[in-house]
């Protein structure tokens, strides 16, 4: 069980970044329920995820699938419902372990993996909702479909049957300034908005999700049109904060 000094500071950064998001969505003219905070819990204990929810919070982000399941089942068996989401780079090899299991998977970087994805979710008698992540910036340390890929791809990702396809999903710069940063969750808007104008009606109804924006800069993320943020740092702190019962 986490501290009443551990609690206290998960609430008092959970108050601060709550009043952030509502006054991004003051700006951007939004409600503040067309944004969706996803908490992100990876290399912190599975108490804070447990405190989390209890609070009310239900969704919850993970890169990695090993930390990913390990937490669905502790979770589990506390008889807290959440929504999880996998939001690292998945490996084809690992994707049965989480098939049917996620709210959704936003981070679908290859055509090869959006098969998999489809096979397993088939095979499981279900459908997987999923973002195609986009490496709007171009860097090299990034995954994800450049633009054209996703439009080269778009047909056939969206026409799988174990799918649901969601929308979109990218990472900015950690050092880009205001100006990049528009560029890019801008750019990924844009890219949304072209696609939804190559989909059949049906699926271009079901293309709506942006998932964008983390720590440093969600707020941006918010007023250009995110969906989805992913948080972790400005709730939980820094992981070595997080050690059971401290």
């Amino acid at each position: 069980m986490l501290s009443p000094e551990r609690q206290n500071q998960i609430r008092k950064n959970l108050q601060q970044v709550e009043d952030r998001i509502e006054k991004a969505c003051q700006r951007a003219g939004r409600p503040r329920d067309s944004v969706t905070l996803v908490i992100v819990t990876k290399y912190h204990d599975p108490e804070d995820a447990l405190f989390l929810a209890q609070e009310g919070y239900r969704d919850f982000g993970e890169n990695r699938v090993q930390e990913l399941t390990a937490k669905m089942d502790f979770i589990d068996e506390q008889n807290e419902q959440v929504r999880w989401h996998m939001i690292g780079t998945l490996q084809r090899n690992k994707v049965k372990y989480i098939s049917g299991r996620c709210q959704m998977i936003h981070s679908v970087n290859t055509l090869r993996l959006a098969q998999e994805i489809s096979k397993r979710a088939l095979a499981n008698d279900t459908k997987e909702s999923v973002l195609l992540q986009v490496n709007v910036t171009g860097e090299d340390s990034k995954h994800g479909f450049t633009a054209e890929d996703v439009r080269k791809n778009l047909d056939e990702i969206s026409n799988m049957e174990g799918l649901k396809l969601n929308g979109l999903m990218t990472m900015a710069e950690a050092d880009a300034d205001e100006t990049r940063l528009r560029e890019t969750f801008g750019g990924l808007r844009a890219l949304r908005d072209r696609c939804k104008g190559l989909l059949a009606d049906e699926k271009a109804l079901l293309f709506n999700d942006l998932s964008m924006g983390m720590t440093h800069d969600f707020e941006i993320a918010i007023e250009e049109g995110a969906d989805y943020i992913r948080l972790g740092t400005a709730i939980l702190g820094p992981p070595e904060l997080s050690v059971h019962g401290q």
